[in-house]
């Protein structure tokens, strides 16, 4: 039965009495060592001796909240010409299917520019044909060969069409590693920037997110102008 003079207590673990904070810090779930201190000198806790403060190192907790190094600044090496290397990226599914159905969109960035295009897509086996209309139209406009392009490893952009494609035009590309959206900021930043206006202005006007296809072309076109 429990003691009823001690009934706001909590028993402690019933071990020999040793007064190592390690000890008691792998017993108690790996918890702060000050927490475990603390509690130990206010008596709420049968059987824990009187702990002192000290630093441990717990090579568990190291291990299991080691996070992966970040990425280090570096010089931002820009492209000297239009169509010297470009970002690309595809974002969706989208919450909300458009009026025409469309579940995600293509936005290519120009390096040197930072001119975006984007292209509402409803399946995204439909990049390449995408990507060829802006290669046609860009190259006609800047007088220029697309030289680079940036993705990460999505299957639209990994599937034998599209590398074949890229073989036969010459264009070089660059595939970031599994995991690292950093490598393609570019691309990365611009989608979340555009899906916030997106939101916002179908709050502010009051239309539903079918009409999200409109909301992303006109914030494209405002943005290469600002």
């Amino acid at each position: 039965y429990p003691d009823k003079k001690r009934n706001n207590e909590i028993v402690g673990f019933s071990i020999s009495s040793n007064d190592d904070l390690e000890v008691w810090h792998r017993k108690y779930c790996h918890a702060n060592p000050h927490y475990i201190v603390n509690t130990s000198n206010n008596d709420s806790v049968r059987e824990l001796p009187n702990l002192k403060s000290k630093v441990i190192v717990c090579e568990p907790c190291r291990l299991a909240k080691s996070k992966r190094r970040p990425f280090k600044p570096i010089g931002k090496i820009r492209s000297t010409k239009p169509l010297e290397l470009l970002h690309l990226d595809v974002c969706g599914p989208l919450p909300s299917n458009s009026i025409q159905g469309h579940r995600y969109f293509l936005s290519i960035t120009d390096d040197y520019s930072r001119k975006v295009t984007t292209f509402p897509v409803k399946r995204k086996t439909e990049v390449l044909s995408c990507f060829t209309k802006y290669q046609k139209r860009a190259e006609r406009f800047t007088n220029s060969k697309i030289v680079n392009i940036r993705t990460d490893n999505g299957m639209e952009f990994c599937y034998t069409e599209f590398n074949k494609f890229l073989k036969d035009q010459g264009i070089h590309p660059e595939r970031t590693n599994v995991c690292s959206p950093e490598q393609n900021g570019v691309s990365e930043r611009f989608n979340y920037t555009e899906m916030d206006a997106v939101k916002e202005m179908l709050k502010d006007s009051g239309l539903g997110n079918c009409f999200w296809v409109e909301a992303l072309l006109c914030f494209t076109y405002v943005w290469n102008r600002v």
